[in-house]
Parts: C-alpha cells; structure tokens; sequence
C-alpha cells in the first residue's frame, strides 16, 4: 500500500508544471507589478511576454521589501519548454536572473 503510494507521488511530480524563477531589476519590477512590462521601456521583454502567452506572477506580491518584490515565477508545461524559455528571458534588458526551478524529490 505504502509502495503504490510513492509510486502514484513520484508519477504526479513528473507530470507537474515546471517553474521558471525570473529576478526582475526593481524598477521593472515595481512597473510589472502595477501594470506589465512597458513595451516602450522594455520592448524585447513585452514582447516576448506577448509572443509565448506567459505572464510573470509576483512570489512575493504584498511585501514592500524591494529584493523580494524583484522575484517573479512563470509555469510552463514542461523541461523542454522551460528551458527555451529561460534562455530568451536571460539576455532581455531587466531580467537579473532566470532560472528553472529543481523539481521536488522524494528520498531514494
């Protein structure tokens, strides 16, 4: 029983979303957070926003403390997608850091 358990765990953590982590300069953040990246300030960023149908999600959206209002997430369905996403995120003017987010494991 506790066998198919852990099975049946491991099998929905395969299957679940990835999650891209992006650290936004504060002042893009601060202009993401109200109302979307500017097309006229940050015009790579927009639209490549726009071109892949994903929006950056604050993680941290009631605080005031600028380093943690500057961390964003955005799901995608899978590694491959992931990792083509955070490699055009990474050189667009604004984005400080983009990373994939480890999936969580169970102990072998």
């Amino acid at each position: 029983m506790i066998k198919e358990k852990v099975q049946q765990l491991r099998q929905s953590l395969i299957t679940e979303k990835m999650r891209i982590t992006v650290q936004l300069d504060p002042n893009l953040a601060r202009e993401v957070t109200r109302n979307g990246p500017q097309e006229k300030k940050y015009p790579e960023l927009a639209k490549l926003l726009q071109s892949l149908s994903i929006n950056l999600v604050p993680l941290h959206p009631d605080t005031q403390d600028d380093t943690l209002r500057s961390y964003f997430a955005v799901d995608v369905p899978d590694s491959d997608t992931a990792a083509k996403v955070v490699k055009q995120l990474r050189p667009c003017r604004g984005i400080r850091a983009a990373y994939v987010k480890p999936t969580e494991a169970l102990p072998r």
